[in-house]
């Protein structure tokens, strides 16, 4: 049996870093590690292939090898997805697809026909029987998630499909699940509320393997919240990655997300950056409190957020931030409160994008009941379009969105937040591996940016 895996292109957004890349000679930000997962699921005897659309053109007879083609993918990669599975079908191949592009929202919608098998939930705990029924002859069209599965099923990834050289950093993900239920959402909905975490000997393999494939750059730990339940990562998660990390003299540099409750946690901040965690991403999503009871963000209320921001600083790591417009509670001055808090806080790097409502998610289904969505493509989600009736009119969210972008990241503005952010952040001592390709990406900025 031959398995062709494919992962769709993205649609461009500023969290792919497409024009950044240019800097560091990459071709796409990091690869799939869910359907590099799923490919060391797949039988040993089975050849495999895989194709990224964001690196690598995909050929009718990169797909008439192949005797099943697997495709995984996310909400922004739905038109690649979808050329990708008409041109299988055309050539008549047998097509199992999975990801939070194939939720139940959508394949109600009848996008999917063309599709063979649908994996709908975690991977882990349906390939198995989707293996079982193909080797019998009666593979069901869809195959759905009962409650969570056991993490611990969870395979290392099969780096050896993938030439890593292509990629700006690699996933790695030690714990699925957030305690909170932010209403647009699709994490805790994807993944529980209760957080699942990869056993001590899980970890160390996910992190030998990738050290065996010279891997010697930044990982980005898409657990859904590391600071979601501080005592598990206190006494498992961390402990783990700080004696790996030290037995092999750190040749990794780590990134992640976390909820503002990280700023009351001091050994937490300690032990992060004790692991080789470099940055956070903080879920700040509004300076405007009403906006954040709007959408249950109740982990950001009554607590002073620049505060937040420069507490975890001055513990030596660096703050990205997510934010939202387009809340029902938005006041019309929201755009320049948004300016405000992001300048004041010295965060060099924040994602601001407009609400979307993402199926399946509480967000989606109050609009729905409320027949305030209006007709969508769901990759349009990285282009500064949305899904809904807006309480405020879509030409003010939109100029206000754009001149909110247009400020944060003029030059001025961004090297005052620069200062800023030096004014607060107290960097900790750790050893440091220079890597030729850091000074050709210097070299390259001073070329397109000047000194």
């Amino acid at each position: 049996m031959k398995a062709l895996l494919i992962c769709p292109q993205y649609a461009d957004a500023l969290w792919t870093y497409k024009h950044a890349r240019q800097f560091l000679g990459k071709k796409a930000s990091s690869p799939p590690l869910g359907l590099l997962t799923v490919a060391a699921m797949l039988p040993v005897e089975w050849e495999k292939s895989f194709i990224d659309l964001n690196v690598n053109q995909l050929t009718d007879a990169d797909i008439i090898w192949a005797d099943i083609v697997l495709i995984g993918a996310m909400l922004a990669q739905q038109a690649s997805a979808l050329q990708v599975i008409n041109q299988t079908h055309r050539l008549g191949r047998r097509i199992l697809a999975g990801g939070p592009l194939f939720c139940p929202e959508l394949i109600d919608q009848r996008l999917f026909t063309s599709v063979d098998h649908i994996i709908v939930g975690e991977a882990k705990g349906l390939i198995p029987q989707f293996l079982a029924d193909l080797s019998a002859g009666c593979a069901r069209p869809i195959y759905c998630q009962e409650g969570y599965p056991d993490i611990h099923l969870s395979l290392t990834p099969m780096w050896s499909l993938v030439d890593l050289r292509d990629y700006a950093m690699v996933n790695l993900q030690f714990v699925r699940g957030c305690p909170f239920d932010c209403e647009f959402c699709y994490g805790h909905v994807l993944n529980g509320h209760r957080q699942r975490a990869k056993s001590r000997p899980q970890i160390i393999a996910e992190l030998d393997a990738l050290y065996a494939s010279g891997w010697r750059s930044s990982i980005f730990v898409c657990d859904d919240n590391v600071a979601g339940n501080s005592q598990l990562a206190r006494t498992h998660l961390l402990p783990t990655l700080i004696e790996w990390m030290q037995a092999n003299n750190y040749p990794f540099t780590f990134t992640g997300a976390a909820s503002v409750n990280l700023a009351r946690e001091s050994e937490l901040m300690d032990m992060l950056v004790s692991a080789g965690f470099e940055s956070i991403t903080l879920g700040i999503e509004s300076p405007h409190e009403e906006s954040l009871v709007e959408v249950h963000k109740h982990q950001n209320l009554h607590l002073d957020l620049l505060n937040v921001v420069h507490t975890i600083q001055s513990h030596g790591l660096e703050v990205q931030t997510g934010m939202i417009l387009g809340f029902d509670h938005d006041p019309p001055e929201i755009f320049e409160s948004h300016i405000d808090f992001v300048q004041r806080s010295g965060i060099a790097n924040s994602l601001v994008s407009l609400l979307f409502a993402f199926p399946n998610t509480t967000l989606y289904d109050r609009l729905k009941r409320e027949e305030r969505l209006v007709p969508y493509e769901v990759g349009n989600c990285v282009h500064g379009a949305i899904n809904f009736k807006p309480a405020m009119s879509l030409d003010s969210l939109t100029a206000g969105y754009k001149h909110v972008l247009q400020t944060l990241y003029s030059p001025a503005e961004f090297y005052a937040r620069m200062e800023k952010f030096l004014d607060h952040y107290r960097p900790v001592p750790r050893p440091f591996h220079l890597q030729p390709a850091q000074l050709v990406t210097v070299a390259r900025a001073i070329y397109y940016l000047g000194i």
